[in-house]
């Protein structure tokens, strides 16, 4: 048997198990649980089957998953996007990994399409640089994905100076590019959205 120890938390509950985190809970769910609710800010249940904390898991995993569904059908999500949203709703990392699991086996979560969509969101204000490193951080192995940026790139026949180019345009239309003021604001500029020093010089010049 073990302990958990309950802290309202606004209109939740967390809850820990001989104080580690498994997740929050409402006050409705007491009752489906069969475990004893109390007004009190935090208090005690002690003696709790192995059985019931796995019920108390298993109702966590299943809101994170029902969260996550949620934002994947409002965008294309990648796994680390799950995460770090549902990191900000305070699941813990045993339901988030569940979670991330099944979305992959129900196909909500689709790596190869996530990094399509990605690229063709961005090919047109960020290097091929900067949207790899992006898709990186976004939890995107693309160790054996790159072949699908090579399709997009080949389909589109945008090049990053082509890119260059029509971000300048956009950005800086009828200013004078001589001018030493207007070409650093340049340079910063294409520096944010990814692009080297030498094709921005190549650009310039």
């Amino acid at each position: 048997m073990s302990s958990l120890r309950i802290v309202k938390k606004n209109k939740s509950y967390s809850v820990y198990h001989d104080d580690s985190y498994i997740g929050f809970i409402y006050k409705k769910d007491f009752k489906d649980l069969a475990i004893r609710f109390s007004e009190e800010g935090e208090f005690f249940i002690e003696d709790t089957s192995p059985e019931t904390i796995e019920d108390i898991k298993a109702l966590i995993i299943r809101r994170a998953f029902d969260k996550a569904v949620g934002y994947a059908t409002v965008s294309e999500c990648s796994s680390g996007i799950i995460r770090n949203k549902l990191r900000m709703k305070y699941y813990p990392d045993y339901a988030i990994d569940a979670c991330i699991e099944m979305m992959y086996d129900y196909n909500y979560i689709n790596d190869e399409r996530f990094v399509e969509s990605y690229t063709r969101c961005y090919l047109n204000s960020k290097s091929r640089y900067l949207i790899e490193r992006e898709l990186e951080t976004k939890g995107i192995d693309l160790s054996d994905k790159k072949h699908i940026l090579d399709e997009v790139y080949a389909e589109i026949e945008l090049s990053d100076e082509d890119i260059i180019a029509s971000l300048v345009e956009r950005k800086f239309r009828g200013q004078d590019l001589n001018d030493e003021k207007v070409r650093r604001r340049v340079v910063s500029f294409l520096i944010r959205h990814g692009f080297t020093f030498d094709k921005i010089n190549n650009y310039l010049t």
